[in-house]
């Protein structure tokens, strides 16, 4: 049974677009998967360079010990939204594991999440560190706007190379060829 919840996360309405992320960033080997905790609910989305949106949560890396942003596109923001809904998983998806799975390289790129049985302690030292970067998506990508302002019509904006903002930009994805 799938609750139905008013908060951001669970009312984001994704397209269907890919994104990568780099630095401080959550990165993905093939055939090796992470174990995270996600504690943003109210991600970010912003349009990378490739004119694609991408959603940005702050989520602990139990691998590396610390806060980190996972930032990719809808195929992994669904199924995050999708299991912050589910009952069986209670409902919140700041009160579980995930371990993160990639397959495939490049274009062919997949990501399969499973939830862990049991999750793990998180101390305040952790949640205070979570809450911080949380605070700071906003400001990372430059014309981001969380999933709040998104649901209400409200989009990303996107700059030109000389930093001017693009009203109406070009979207690829929505190109015929």
């Amino acid at each position: 049974m799938t609750t139905t919840k008013t908060d951001a996360l669970s009312n984001l309405q994704f397209k269907d677009n890919k994104g990568d992320g780099g630095g401080n960033f959550i990165k993905f080997t093939a055939g090796q998967s992470v174990k995270l905790r996600v504690f943003t609910t109210n991600p970010t989305i912003h349009i990378n360079n490739y004119g694609k949106e991408q959603i940005s949560f702050a989520v602990w890396n139990w691998d590396e010990d610390k806060a980190m942003i996972l930032s990719k596109g809808p195929s992994i923001a669904r199924q995050i939204s999708a299991l912050h809904q589910d009952d069986d998983f209670g409902a919140d998806i700041t009160k579980v594991d995930i371990k993160i799975l990639a397959t495939g390289e490049s274009m062919d790129r997949e990501y399969a999440i499973n939830v862990l049985p049991k999750a793990a302690d998180i101390s305040d030292a952790q949640l205070e560190a979570l809450k911080e970067l949380d605070a700071k998506l906003g400001t990372i990508f430059k014309g981001s706007v969380r999933a709040e302002e998104y649901n209400n019509g409200i989009k990303p904006q996107v700059f030109g190379e000389g930093g001017e903002v693009i009203d109406d930009p070009i979207q690829l994805n929505e190109m015929p060829f």
